[in-house]
């Protein structure tokens, strides 16, 4: 059975885990809602000893996707990418980020703060109202 939802979120956390940089693009897309088990660039397979699997996010490949998607939803994707410091993962353009709306632009925020250090700017986005 495919790993949906929670379970699926819960994989790709457990396969960023420990590299702030990667940690801080997968939340990201994960509370965008970018990393469903519908998105190509979300790729899972079996292979551990509990059968849930494993599941990882394919920064590299994702430029290939961007294509129809909305132009809010391209930049978190490329700005993911770009924050994962995945080797051949296309890059954003930082001017593109000032058009994206307040909720994102607060997830793009956090994951910065994530992907320098500050584990806790998830919880300090929630706190904000975010």
């Amino acid at each position: 059975m495919p790993a949906q939802g929670g379970q699926l979120h819960d994989l790709l956390r457990a396969w960023a885990r420990g590299i702030d940089a990667l940690e801080a693009a997968t939340e990201l897309l994960i509370r965008a809602g970018l990393a469903g088990p519908t998105h190509p660039w979300v790729c899972r397979a079996p292979g551990r000893a509990d059968g849930r699997g494993v599941a990882w996010i394919d920064f590299a490949a994702v430029s290939a996707y961007v294509g129809p998607m909305s132009p809010s939803e391209r930049r978190v994707l490329l700005f993911a990418a770009s924050l994962s410091d995945v080797d051949a993962a296309p890059a954003v353009r930082l001017g593109d980020l000032t058009r994206v709306g307040p909720r994102r632009l607060d997830l793009l925020a956090a994951a910065l703060r994530h992907a320098g250090g500050q584990r806790d700017a998830w919880r300090e986005r929630a706190r904000a109202g975010g």
